[in-house]
């Protein structure tokens, strides 16, 4: 049977309407450019439209920028996607990773179907079904369904369905609008860290090749075997090995070039290995290109096979051409 029951916060509404105005208005410019993004690297359209449950199990259409290839809902049926399938579009994981596949939601806001803040919006085709599983499972559709909630910040995607109704049950005997404040501030703070553990491998790299003077880096050079090595780069080196090491001992896959770049990436290794031998220095300046091809393929393969980036690897890679190009 349907549940209704009144939305239980004074002033509630009032902070849904003024959250979701001021997020389209300052968020805008990144929505549209979001939205050409999708709709050039697969085809069909940049928004997702599908059908949910939401306050009083009473149904509506969710907005979405559109991760998955046309069709695929129907293609999954009644489960959860899982990382890794070949259903997602070129910047599909990206998006989801940082959640900006969920800033069309703002408009559902407005429209009175959602909130900022509450139980994530079930597809119908699983209500009975964990109705039946999970005790009490009906009463988190008191109130309308949200775009964050207790259970996103203290869990996840893969968060049993029981798990996440205990937080939701937490979330609705607690509801406040200074609790909907805090939990809007600290997905703000997790999806911060997201960016801040992305880019910081970057950094690294930026720092280390392009910022340190030459006085400082000579400070961390050391001789094996003759050679001279720069103690600084055994740090991203040995993260890579023992990355791989684990994969291997996983069993996992662990291909390195698969990416969207991989062509553009070809033709700024080839360009430069002919810059470097019709150069003044000859073959010897194949050494300071093999160095930096080197260095390239220890960044890269932190990049494609850290799991705090791997949905970003795309637009990591195209960085990493981009400002080595630079």
């Amino acid at each position: 049977m349907p549940t209704t029951a009144p939305d239980g916060r004074g002033g509630g509404r009032a902070l849904d309407v003024v959250g979701a105005s001021v997020g389209l208005l300052v968020l805008w410019p990144l929505m549209v450019l979001i939205g050409a993004v999708v709709r050039l690297t697969s085809p069909g359209p940049a928004l997702y439209r599908g059908e949910r449950v939401g306050r009083g199990e009473r149904r509506y259409r969710i907005w979405k920028f559109r991760t998955m290839r046309v069709g695929a809902e129907a293609q999954i049926g009644g489960r959860l996607v899982q990382p890794g399938e070949a259903v997602f579009t070129p910047v599909g994981p990206f998006l989801r990773r940082f959640r900006l596949d969920e800033l069309p939601q703002l408009v559902n806001v407005l429209r009175g179907e959602m909130s900022l803040v509450g139980p994530r919006p079930v597809r119908p085709v699983f209500v009975e079904r964990l109705a039946a599983e999970v005790p009490g499972y009906r009463r988190r559709f008191s109130v309308r369904p949200g775009i964050t909630g207790l259970a996103q910040v203290r869990g996840g995607y893969y968060t049993r369905p029981r798990h996440k109704l205990m937080y939701e049950v937490l979330y609705l005997s607690r509801r406040t609008v200074w609790l909907d404040v805090t939990l809007i501030a600290l997905t703000g703070v997790r999806l911060a860290t997201r960016v801040f553990s992305t880019t910081l491998l970057l950094c690294w790299l930026w720092v280390v090749v392009l910022l340190l003077p030459g006085a400082v880096q000579r400070v961390f050079l050391m001789s094996v075997g003759g050679v001279e090595v720069n103690a600084l780069y055994l740090v991203p080196l040995l993260t890579v090995g023992v990355h791989l090491l684990r994969k291997r001992v996983e069993r996992s896959h662990t291909t390195v070039l698969r990416s969207p770049v991989d062509g553009a990436l070809g033709v700024f290794l080839a360009v430069s290995l002919a810059a470097g031998l019709l150069g003044p220095d000859g073959w010897a300046g194949l050494r300071g290109w093999a160095w930096y091809v080197c260095n390239g393929a220890v960044v890269m393969g932190l990049v494609l096979h850290s799991r705090m980036v791997t949905t970003a690897r795309g637009a990591l890679v195209a960085a990493l051409v981009g400002a080595t190009a630079a």
